[in-house]
């Protein structure tokens, strides 16, 4: 057998579930399970972060973790059956965040109450996913795609694992878990959760390879739970329903610089989108994404900002750590995720169950990330190994990954006198570090200058 028949053979023995596979149900629900776990820690995360600065009390928080529940599931369904059809969750977006977090802390320093930026923010969501849906809609996405070369996609998705490393690393260490600068018992916990998804995943049977987070993620409950620091408690005081509700913070208002900034926000993370859907194609070993794909991924994309509008939530992002996930368990099939959706939105009438996720501590949830962001970033290694290295590459590759971990370093202040919808975009080093690469591949650096007559 020829060499490269043998890496075929090796790497479609690593696929599980492949995209239009059906495992059967019982199989199906556990891995939608797994999704569930997999995805649910940031999501149940985003209104307590958001508490402080936009003026939540508890029962806003409840009410809020509820719809983001809710209305991520809807996407996620929206996605999988008529969208980019591929295994990517969609929710709440980091950058969203900041842009949130950023608005309500200046709020508060100018005094303007918060009730009205809340319904601002409402407003830039809805326009901000109408603006992108449009671009989706037309393709604009599909002919763009010809500008990201692999120096582009590779130096995408190393620096979004960077950029995501550092909030791993310190949830898993336990930085600020139950009050403390550090916990002992987090970090160990955290790396035995680590070193048993990675184990299982290279040495287990195919399927528990399939099911090495959910493996990782019991093991780590488990050892919280025996140490008594799991809160069941709150399942107590848990409602059994309760329908989501929209425009829980009022009706929409217009406030220019809130929507505009609410539009950059949504406009720079369109290429979050395609990083995610090259990086599930290939976790899949579906091979290259279709034009199509990328304009309904981000017509979809544009669809679920509008919901996060209407439902009173945070932005949404597709999710690119999916395809870590996939790229670990093997575990690429539609109907798994589509289950997981539905349960997902089922969910957000139910807030017995999101408590009841809740009890996951914080730190296994971070540290089964750091186990599927180790494949994200061999995702971007690979797309650099299909580079020449030229001098003219290098300098390219270089200057735009220094670029963007040196605004990762960056102290929160530094950008204080630039305005504000500028800063978003600037303090975002996996952002400016792939414009950078965008403008010195194609503008300044263009290989063709550089070819020999």
């Amino acid at each position: 057998m020829a060499a490269s028949e043998r890496q075929v053979k090796e790497v479609t023995a690593e696929v599980v579930a492949a995209l239009n596979d059906n495992p059967g149900l019982s199989k199906s629900i556990v891995y939608a399970l797994q999704w569930l776990i997999f995805s649910t820690g940031l999501i149940l995360l985003v209104p307590i972060i958001l508490s402080r600065p936009l003026g939540l009390d508890h029962a806003m928080i409840a009410s809020m973790t509820q719809r983001i529940l809710f209305f991520s599931g809807l996407a996620c369904l929206l996605q999988v059956v008529i969208g980019h059809r591929l295994p990517i969750v969609e929710g709440p977006s980091g950058l969203w965040w900041a842009v949130f977090i950023g608005l309500g802390t200046t709020a508060q320093a100018v005094n303007q109450d918060l009730g009205a930026l809340r319904a601002s923010l409402q407003m830039a969501m809805i326009v901000a996913g109408v603006t992108v849906a449009i671009i989706g809609a037309t393709g604009l996405v599909g002919k763009a795609m010809k500008y990201f070369t692999p120096v582009v996609t590779g130096s995408v998705l190393v620096l979004l694992t960077l950029q995501l490393a550092g909030g791993f690393i310190r949830g898993a260490l336990g930085v600020g878990y139950r009050g403390a600068p550090i916990s002992a018992t987090a970090t160990v916990i955290s790396v035995a959760v680590v070193l048993a998804v990675v184990l299982v995943s290279l040495k287990a049977s195919p399927l528990a390879r399939s099911l090495a987070v959910l493996i990782g993620v019991a093991i780590g409950w488990l050892a919280f739970l025996a140490l008594g620091d799991v809160n069941l408690a709150v399942l107590k005081d848990a409602r059994l329903f309760g329908a989501p509700g929209v425009f829980a913070w009022g009706a929409p208002t217009w406030d220019a610089g809130v929507v505009l900034t609410g539009v950059i926000a949504a406009l720079i993370l369109i290429p979050n989108v395609v990083a995610s859907m090259i990086a599930m194609t290939r976790a899949a070993g579906a091979g290259d994404v279709p034009q199509q794909s990328f304009s309904r991924g981000v017509l979809f994309n544009g669809v679920a900002n509008i919901l996060a509008g209407v439902g009173s939530t945070v932005g949404s992002i597709s999710y690119a750590t999916a395809a870590g996930l996939v790229s670990i368990t093997g575990v690429a099939a539609r109907l798994p995720f589509v289950i997981f959706s539905v349960i997902l939105i089922a969910m957000g009438f139910i807030p017995a169950i999101g408590a009841a996720l809740a009890t996951i501590p914080p730190p296994v949830g971070n540290a089964v990330f750091i186990a599927a962001m180790c494949t994200l970033f061999g995702f971007g290694v690979k797309d650099y190994a299909r580079l020449k290295f030229t001098n003219r590459e290098m300098f390219v590759l270089g200057i735009s990954v220094m670029v963007g971990v040196g605004i990762m370093f960056l102290p929160a202040d530094a950008l204080a006198a630039v305005p504000r919808w500028l800063s978003y975009l600037l303090g975002n080093g996996m952002i400016t570090g792939m414009l950078v690469c965008l403008l010195l591949e194609h503008v300044l650096l263009r290989e063709d200058f550089f070819k020999s007559k």
